[in-house]
């Protein structure tokens, strides 16, 4: 809960404690198995039977839900069409897997565990996930649905009681299982059932209802990924996670690739907060991208039940106990402790290891453990530029340029790692370094070493850090890492591009209207074109680097800048397999862009960009040669719900690409033992640890409303 200000009259200050000694009374209450979606036009409620019973399953058996529901269809239009019946689901993502270890599904925000091959984190919004007994395909082991016909009377407020049967597989991974509600619409003429929630404006910014985890087989108690320092932001990263859980899950730093978390000498805060709960403030205040993340995940967890422990391990190897607090409740990014905080002294520069371990408890009594060995440096900051930029692709043939010119220009030393993965094939990996120091100009090339060459088309990810220690024995330092693609001269794709801007949407034509491939610009009005009236809201970037394209800087009313690339396969195969995995039966148009008057629009089969974008595709064969490049796995959103085999998909630049793209047999597994990101620095030489020491898209539908930015 936001802090309040405080009120210095004697009787508010009463009548403010009376309200919060209430408001921590209804907390401390188990909050029960009631699951409510009020999204508008179409509330409902799910009130479970008997869920404590059902906190455990095992592979191969059952698990059983009964319920009552309450679902309101009063606000039912003719518009939408004839409702037949109604349908409740319940679908579970593996959440902590046999391990303990988080892991999530249809979702990631903030955290992930999604890699590419090179080990660099995935961001992924899919919205509401597809379910195999509904949609016919995806899916998880955990499923059940309940179909309920809706009379024929004019009653559109019904309630209703039955029972969701999971029969879990013998084969399912044992862990902890998250089962979501979801109540669908079956719609007379479209062929897979809607979500209550599309209807409804902003529903991709709606979080799918939870009930308590499920512990499926034998596995080890949840352990929830901890960070600290939230508050302190460093490159685009918020926080940064401890030593055991970056072997699992990594922050999505979005504006960066992640590197050694940072911070100038002085003293710090140092408490837990909780990405995975909540999202919003745990990622970084991009300007756009963050309507479709929730402020916080729903959530069974007592933040008055909980304690942490500290201790803090400096750079000469000092360690000091920072004793324990009890948890006192919900803060913003995660618990408050009791008395505030735990304050550390990092002013002397350098590596510190922070020790930060504790738990808490659910509703249901089951307890988490979170925290671990954090590492941060302390240091004063410094700049150096490189020939290979954060995020730079190579073609084969090309020699990796591990050139760097510190400023200010320090002698530093200077490391330089590439990982170069020839195929994006881990097992191939080739490693690369260099160490050295800049002369006195700052300027680095380690001339005596050859540069690596690039044979074959692939991945790679380079870490360059520099170190300097000053007169007064104070550390200078700073990190970089870059990853990118391999691609060679001529490969199997074409990708596509966009010159125009949306608009004259046609949901009547076969292609739905939208925009031509390389059409001319056309005239009309922009928000980045002054005294224009009906700026277009968002923008193509230009696809020919010849374009250039000016947007005003004037925060959020400028105009979202998205290029939608489509790409051409010469394998049909492959687009085969590709269409058949991306495609949908029934997408229903979100309601800015419905008619107002007549019938809403149901697309069947069509390929759509993302959940939360309003582009789509046709999925037949005449549109084979041009699909949307999309971050998707095998089959759908489950290959990285579970089993533990999750698959990266390929990664691009316009004109070139990785030779992997997601399809049925293709990707890449992504590895549980992958490195660990941002490359911990290497020690520094004897001579200055001493002195350290002794300081101590062809035919789509744009969406013509405010664009939700896909992720």
């Amino acid at each position: 809960m936001r802090s309040r200000r405080t009120v210095v009259v004697l009787t508010l200050i009463l009548a403010a404690a009376g309200v919060a000694a209430a408001i921590a009374a209804i907390r401390s209450r188990p909050r029960g198995q009631e699951i409510v979606s009020r999204t508008f036009p179409f509330p409902w409620t799910v009130r479970v039977k008997d869920m404590p019973q059902g906190l455990v399953a095992e592979p191969g058996g059952h698990w059983q839900l009964k319920f009552d529901a309450d679902v309101d269809l009063s606000r039912h239009d003719e518009r939408y069409g004839v409702f037949t019946s109604l349908v409740v689901g319940v679908a579970a993502e593996l959440r902590y897997d046999v391990a303990g270890a988080y892991r999530q599904g249809a979702s990631s925000f903030a955290v992930t565990a999604r890699f590419t091959t090179t080990g660099m984190p995935i961001e992924r919004h899919d919205g509401w996930p597809r379910m195999r007994l509904v949609q016919g395909k995806g899916g998880s082991p955990f499923e059940a649905i309940y179909e309920y016909e809706l009379p024929t009377s004019a009653d559109r407020r019904h309630a209703f009681s039955g029972a969701l049967d999971v029969a879990l597989p013998e084969d399912t991974p044992p862990g902890h299982y998250e089962p979501k509600i979801y109540v669908f619409a079956r719609v007379a003429g479209v062929k897979d059932p809607i979500h209550l929630a599309q209807y409804g404006e902003n529903w991709a910014e709606r979080v799918p209802p939870s009930l308590a985890l499920v512990k499926i087989g034998q596995a080890a108690d949840p352990h929830m990924p901890w960070t600290i320092m939230a508050k302190y932001r460093y490159r685009g990263q918020v926080g940064t996670l401890p030593l055991k859980d970056r072997k699992n899950v990594e922050i999505c730093a979005r504006s960066g690739f992640p590197a050694p978390f940072t911070v100038r000498p002085g003293i710090y805060d140092i408490a837990p907060s909780f990405p995975t709960i909540f999202p919003k403030e745990s990622m970084p205040p991009v300007d756009g991208g963050l309507e479709v993340v929730p402020e916080a995940i729903p959530h069974h967890l007592r933040f008055d039940e909980g304690i942490v422990r500290g201790r803090v391990e400096g750079p000469d190897g000092t360690i000091k106990d920072l004793g324990e607090k009890p948890m006192e409740g919900q803060g913003e990014t995660g618990p408050n402790l009791q008395g505030g905080p735990f304050r550390v002294d990092m002013s002397e520069t350098g590596r510190y290891l922070i020790h930060l371990t504790g738990t808490i408890t659910e509703d249901t009594g089951r307890s988490f453990t979170g925290g671990g060995t954090y590492v941060v440096y302390s240091a004063m900051p410094l700049s150096f530029s490189t020939s290979c930029k954060p995020g730079n692709s190579f073609l084969v043939g090309n020699r990796y340029p591990a050139k760097v010119n510190v400023n200010p220009p320090f002698p530093a030393d200077v490391d330089v790692i590439v990982d170069y993965y020839p195929n994006s094939d881990a097992s191939r990996k080739v490693h690369w370094e260099a160490s050295g120091k800049a002369n006195v100009f700052g300027h680095f090339v380690p001339y005596d070493k050859p540069m690596i060459e690039f044979t074959e088309p692939g991945e790679y990810v380079s870490y360059v850090t520099t170190r300097y220690i000053d007169s007064q024995g104070r550390l200078w330092m700073h990190s970089q890492t870059s990853s990118g693609v391999i691609a060679p001269e001529d490969g199997p794709l074409e990708l596509h591009g966009t010159r125009t801007f949306p608009y004259d949407i046609q949901l009547y034509n076969k292609h739905y209207g939208g925009v031509k491939i390389f059409a001319g610009r056309p005239d009309v009005s922009s928000s980045f074109l002054s005294y224009t009236p009906a700026p277009m809201p968002d923008p193509y970037a230009p696809y020919d680097p010849r374009d250039t394209l000016y947007i005003a800087a004037n925060g959020f009313n400028e105009s979202l800048v998205e290029p939608h690339l489509t790409m051409t396969l010469r394998d049909t195969d492959l687009a085969k397999r590709l269409q058949k995995a991306y495609a949908h039966r029934s997408i229903l148009i979100p309601p800015s862009i419905q008619p107002k008057v007549g019938r809403w629009h149901y697309l069947q089969d069509v390929v759509q960009v993302s959940t939360d974008s309003a582009a789509w595709f046709p999925a037949d064969d005449e549109n084979l040669d041009e699909l949307p490049i999309l971050p998707v796995g095998s089959d759908g959103w489950h290959p990285f719900a579970f089993p533990g085999e999750g698959r990266g998909g390929g990664v691009h630049v316009p004109r070139r690409h990785s030779p992997r793209f997601p399809g049925d047999d293709l990707g890449v597994p992504v590895r549980r033992d992958r490195p660990v990101l941002g490359r911990e620095p290497q020690p520094l030489r004897p001579a200055l640890q001493h002195r350290s020491q002794r300081r101590s898209a062809r035919r789509h539908v744009p969406h013509p409303g405010r664009r939700r930015a896909e992720r």
